[in-house]
């Protein structure tokens, strides 16, 4: 499904009249869009759609434009990979997760990153290196947004006490990837970004050795 503004703008600005014509009848088009719900954070449409196929339905939309994140996973001088359990009131228990935050206006996504390692775990990091070149999105029921950026720091160390409501959690590395598949002394990994961040760190780890 097509923005209807990026719709426009293509016509307008390109004149891409036939690419757009083409790209609605190999996608669908929007009949029909209405804001279900305007919080700044959690913005939801309700679009009327035709798909491809001719048939029409109703698709509930995460509009986060504007929202991208950045996700700092990062080992300290004594090989642990730095974790934090923080709770999540949408279900109201605690995961353990990496350090995640969104990436503010005029903020690159590696100044994102070690605020969120600092902020949310109370470590700093001189070496920073970016584990993929594309960010990687959440989920696709959405109109824009949810870009998540990887970052690995290495040799971090700490600061400050983390946010009040999250526990510092240390991970020898050399169990780290038990995390991937099951649980580790009663320690479980269970947010997608996460499990990506860990993934994606492992594998540059070992390539790199």
């Amino acid at each position: 499904m097509l923005d209807p503004y990026f719709v426009d703008l293509l016509r307008n600005l390109f004149n891409f009249g036939e690419l757009i014509d083409f790209m609605e009848k190999a996608i669908g088009r929007i009949i029909s869009e209405e804001v279900l719900l305007g919080d700044p954070f959690f913005s939801v449409l309700k679009r009327r759609i035709q798909t491809s196929h001719g048939d029409e339905r109703d698709q509930l939309i995460w509009d986060r434009r504007d929202k991208s994140f950045s996700v700092a996973l990062a080992k300290d001088k004594e090989n642990n990979f730095i974790l934090i359990k923080e709770p999540k009131y949408g279900q109201f228990k605690s995961f353990l997760t990496t350090p995640i935050l969104t990436i503010k206006e005029n903020e690159t996504p590696l100044e994102s990153a070690q605020r969120a390692l600092y902020v949310e775990a109370g470590y700093k990091a001189e070496k920073w290196i970016l584990l993929r070149k594309n960010a990687v999105v959440d989920f696709p029921d959405k109109i824009a947004g949810g870009d998540h950026y990887f970052f690995l720091a290495l040799d971090a160390y700490k600061v400050a006490k983390p946010k009040f409501d999250s526990e510092l959690v240390l991970i020898p590395s050399e169990n780290a990837a038990i995390l991937l598949f099951s649980d580790y002394n009663g320690q479980t990994l269970d947010l997608a970004m996460s499990i990506v961040a860990l993934a994606l760190g492992l594998s540059f780890l070992k390539n790199s050795s």
